[in-house]
C-alpha cells in the first residue's frame, strides 16, 4: 500500500548504516544503496548524507522520514479494518420476515435479541410479541449460535 523503497529507507535510517539496514532487510548493503539511490531520484530529494561514521538524515530525509512511519501505521491499521469488516461480512445473514412466514420462532429460538443489528426489531418484538414483522432484519451471528432443524 506503500512505497517499498520506503522500507529500505526507513530500516537504513532507524540502522544508522546501509550494512546493518541490510543484514536487518537479509539483502546486500548494495541493493539497500541502490534502492535509496532510487528512492532519491524519484522523489528528487537528497534524503541521507552519507558519512564515515555512518548515515545521516537530512532535513528532507527527516520529514519523509516521519511521514513513511506514519503511513506505514496507517497502512497496518487500515488492513486490520478491512479485515474486521470481512470477517463481520462473514457472519452477517439476513432473514426474510412476512406475516404468513413469521421468524420471530427462528430469531427467539436459535438467537439472543442482543445479538441483533437492529434495535427497532427488539422494539417491536418486545411490545408485541405475537406480531411478525414484514421487513428484512440482518442478525450478526456466530456459527456456534447457529442450529440447524
Amino acid at each position: 500500500m506503500y512505497n517499498p523503497l520506503l522500507t529500505a529507507f526507513v530500516c537504513a535510517a532507524d540502522c544508522g548504516s546501509f550494512t546493518k539496514a541490510a543484514e536487518k532487510l537479509y539483502l546486500s548493503p548494495t541493493a539497500v544503496m541502490k534502492q535509496i539511490n532510487t528512492l532519491e531520484s524519484h522523489l528528487q530529494l537528497q534524503l541521507i548524507s552519507r558519512t564515515n561514521q555512518g548515515i545521516r538524515l537530512t532535513p528532507a530525509g527527516e520529514s519523509i522520514y516521519a511521514d513513511a512511519k506514519f503511513l506505514f501505521d496507517y497502512s497496518a491499521r487500515a488492513v486490520r479494518r478491512a479485515r474486521q469488516r470481512m470477517s463481520d461480512y462473514e457472519k452477517t445473514f439476513c432473514v426474510g420476515t412476512s406475516i404468513l412466514n413469521p421468524c420471530k420462532p427462528f430469531v427467539a429460538g436459535q438467537l439472543s435479541l442482543s445479538q441483533t443489528k437492529s434495535e427497532s426489531y427488539r422494539t417491536a418484538l418486545a411490545a408485541s410479541p405475537q406480531k411478525s414483522l414484514s421487513t428484512h432484519h440482518c442478525i450478526k451471528v456466530s456459527s456456534s449460535n447457529v442450529r440447524y432443524p
